[in-house]
C-alpha cells in the first residue's frame, strides 16, 4: 500500500522510503523475531472460523474470496495449521520473522506514529482503494499517522477494497493493472477477485528487470494503454535504434510506349516515303537559355537537381561578388582577412535542405532541420577586391529521407564549376520540431534560473555587465564584425566560472538579403561562446585566439 500511496500522490518517494525503513528499524529494535507467525489458507474467512471455532486466531489479510492469511503466536498458528490441514484445507506457514497485523507489532505502534507525524500527507491525486477500511479514499485527512499504525496492526481486507472499487466503477473488466513491487503478488489476487484479464508487474523475482519491464510495457500497450514512449526512452536516447523497415512509395515512371505510325486503317503498315518539295526554312531564332532557379542570397543558382521517391541531390552555386553576399562575408574579418563565417554555411545548408525536403514531400508539415557535425577544416577566404568573374562557392546536398539525413559538402569552384578547394562539410537531420520544443520545456527552467543567478551576481560584482559597444570592442582584438553582425545588446559574464548570458537584438533588415536564416542572426546567437573564451581571463589573449571550426548540433525552432 505504501507504493500505492506514493503513486496516488499522498506521500513523496523519500517519505515512503523513510516510513518503510524506520518501521523495519523499530521492528528489529523493539520486537522479538519468530515469536509469532502467519498462515496462508486456501479458504474463505467464514469457513475457517467454522472449522477453528474457539481456536480461531486473528485474521491478518483477506486477499480474495478463497484467500485468507491468519496470524498469531507461534503456538496458536501451529495448532490452526494442524486443524485446518486435517479438515482438508490447504495451508502454508509463511517464513517471516515478524507477523504484521498481529500482537507482535504492538510495541512499535506509538513510536511509528511519531515517525509518521513528520511526513506530509496530501490529498490523493487519484482514488485510493483502502484495504484497511474497505473504502475509496478521495479526500485529504483520512490517511495519516493513525491510519498507518492501524494498517500495521489491524486486518487488511484486499478483497473488500476491490469489491468497493468495482461497485463505485473505479475500474471495470477492461481495466489494465500494473503492480509496483518486487514480485507480482497482488496481480493474482486481482484476477481471483474481479476477473481482471490484463496485469503487468514492474519486477519479477529471478528475472532480468529489463525483460520484465519491456514485457509489461508491451502487454499494457497491446491492451490499449497509451504509453509515453518519449519518457520511456528518455534516459537511454543513445541506445535507440531506427529499424530498417520497408518503404512504400510511388515512383513516377512512364511505361507507355508511344506509337509513331498512322492511327488509321494503315496503322499496321510502315509509313510510306513521300517525296516532297521542301522549301528553305527561315533561319531559326537563337535559343534562349532558361534562367537558373534562384533560392536565396546565399544559394543563387541551382546548377543540378535530381529526385527519386525518397532521395534527391541538389547542387547550388553562388558568386561571392554578389553585393549582399559579399557584405555578409567581408563583415566577418579575422586579422584583416575576410573569413567566410560558419553561419553562412549553416544558412546555405538550411536553404538547400528546405528546398530538397519540399520537393520530396510537398504536402508534409514543416520539418525540423538539425545542422550537425559541421566541420570547417579549410576556411574560405574572400578577396577584398573581387576579380571580374568573382569567387564562387558550390554546395552539394544529397538527402535520403529513409535515413532522415542529408550529407552536404561546401567547396570553392571556378565559374564553370571546376573544383578549386574543399572547405567544409556537415549533416542535416530531418527531425520532429515538436519534440525539440518538448526537450526544451524539460530544461528551460534550469537555464532560466542560472541566468537569474548570473544577473543577481552583478549586484555583488561577481559578474560584470557590458553593453554592445564595449563587448564588440573587446571582440575586435580577435574578430572584427560589421554592424549587422553585432547582435549582442548586453552581456553578463562571470570570468571565474566561465559563465555568461546575452540579450540578442538582430541588427540586419529585409534590405540586407533574402535568407532562410540570416548568417548575421546565427552568428549573433553564437557570439556568447566566443566571447567567453576570447574576451575574458580564461586564456592568454596576447598569445592565443580561439576560432570555431564547427559545432556538434544546431537547432533553430
Amino acid at each position: 500500500e505504501y507504493a500505492a500511496l506514493h503513486v496516488a500522490g499522498v506521500i513523496s518517494a523519500s517519505d515512503m522510503i523513510t516510513l518503510v525503513g524506520r518501521r523495519a528499524e523499530l521492528l528489529v529494535k523493539d520486537c522479538t523475531p519468530h515469536t509469532h507467525g502467519m498462515l496462508a489458507v486456501k479458504g474463505g474467512a467464514e469457513a475457517i472460523r467454522d472449522v477453528l471455532g474457539s481456536k480461531m486466531t486473528e485474521i491478518a489479510c483477506i486477499n480474495g474470496p478463497e484467500e485468507t492469511v491468519l496470524c498469531g503466536s507461534g503456538e496458536v498458528v501451529g495448532a490452526a495449521n494442524e486443524t485446518l490441514t486435517a479438515r482438508g484445507f490447504k495451508a502454508t506457514k509463511l517464513n517471516v520473522p515478524f507477523a504484521f497485523h498481529s500482537a507482535q507489532v504492538d510495541p512499535i505502534l506509538e513510536s511509528f506514529k511519531k515517525v509518521a507525524s513528520s511526513v506530509t500527507f496530501n490529498k490523493p491525486a487519484v482514488p485510493v482503494l483502502s484495504p484497511l477500511s474497505g473504502d475509496v479514499i478521495r479526500e485529504a485527512g483520512v490517511i495519516g499517522p493513525d491510519y498507518l499504525a492501524r494498517h500495521a496492526r489491524e486486518t487488511v481486507n484486499f478483497w473488500t477494497a476491490l469489491t468497493t472499487g468495482q461497485k463505485e466503477k473505479i475500474f471495470d473488466e477492461k481495466t489494465a493493472w500494473l503492480e509496483v513491487g518486487a514480485h507480482p503478488v497482488c496481480s493474482g489476487m486481482v484476477k481471483a477477485s474481479v476477473g481482471a484479464t490484463v496485469t503487468a508487474p514492474s519486477l519479477r523475482r529471478n528475472e532480468d528487470p529489463w525483460k520484465t519491464i519491456a514485457t509489461s510495457v508491451c502487454a499494457l500497450f497491446n491492451a490499449g494503454v497509451q504509453i509515453n514512449f518519449d519518457e520511456y526512452h528518455r534516459e537511454f536516447n543513445a541506445a535507440q535504434e531506427l529499424l530498417p523497415l520497408p518503404t512504400y512509395s510511388f515512383d513516377n515512371k512512364k511505361y507507355w510506349l508511344d506509337y509513331h505510325n498512322n492511327w488509321t486503317l494503315t496503322k499496321g503498315e510502315a509509313p510510306r516515303e513521300v517525296q516532297k518539295t521542301i522549301e528553305a526554312a527561315p533561319q531559326a531564332a537563337p535559343a534562349v537559355e532558361k534562367p537558373a532557379k534562384r533560392l536565396s542570397t546565399s544559394c543563387q543558382k541551382v546548377v543540378h537537381e535530381e529526385f527519386e521517391a525518397n532521395s534527391g541531390t541538389v547542387v547550388i552555386q553562388s558568386n561571392v561578388a554578389e553585393p549582399k553576399l559579399f557584405q555578409a562575408v567581408i563583415g566577418h574579418q579575422v586579422n584583416d582577412t575576410a573569413l567566410c563565417p560558419s553561419s553562412l554555411y549553416a544558412d546555405m545548408a538550411l536553404t538547400v535542405c528546405d528546398y530538397l525536403y519540399k520537393q520530396l514531400r510537398p504536402s508534409a508539415p514543416k520539418i525540423g532541420m538539425n545542422v550537425c557535425e559541421m566541420e570547417v577544416p579549410k576556411p574560405f577566404i574572400a578577396k577584398m577586391e573581387q576579380p571580374a568573374e568573382g569567387q564562387h562557392i558550390q554546395l552539394e546536398a544529397k538527402a535520403d529521407l529513409d535515413e532522415g539525413v542529408a550529407h552536404l559538402k561546401f567547396r570553392s569552384v571556378t565559374p564553370d564549376g571546376k573544383l578549386i578547394q574543399d572547405h567544409a562539410h556537415c549533416l542535416v537531420k530531418f527531425e520532429d520540431i515538436n519534440s525539440w520544443n518538448e526537450d526544451w520545456e524539460r530544461i528551460n527552467f534550469m537555464v532560466k534560473s542560472q541566468v537569474d543567478v548570473l544577473k543577481a551576481k552583478t549586484k555583488t560584482q561577481e559578474a560584470h555587465v557590458m553593453q554592445r559597444g564595449m563587448a564588440y570592442k573587446l571582440f575586435k582584438c580577435f574578430v572584427n564584425y560589421n554592424e549587422k553582425y553585432r547582435g549582442m545588446e548586453e552581456v553578463i559574464v562571470n570570468s571565474q566560472t566561465t559563465e555568461a548570458t546575452a540579450s540578442i537584438k538582430f541588427q540586419n533588415g529585409p534590405n540586407d538579403g533574402d535568407w532562410y536564416q540570416a548568417p548575421y542572426q546565427i552568428d549573433s546567437m553564437c557570439h556568447i561562446s566566443g566571447f567567453i573564451v576570447n574576451a575574458t581571463d580564461l586564456i592568454d589573449s596576447d598569445n592565443n585566439v580561439c576560432i570555431s571550426h564547427g559545432w556538434g548540433s544546431m537547432r533553430i525552432a
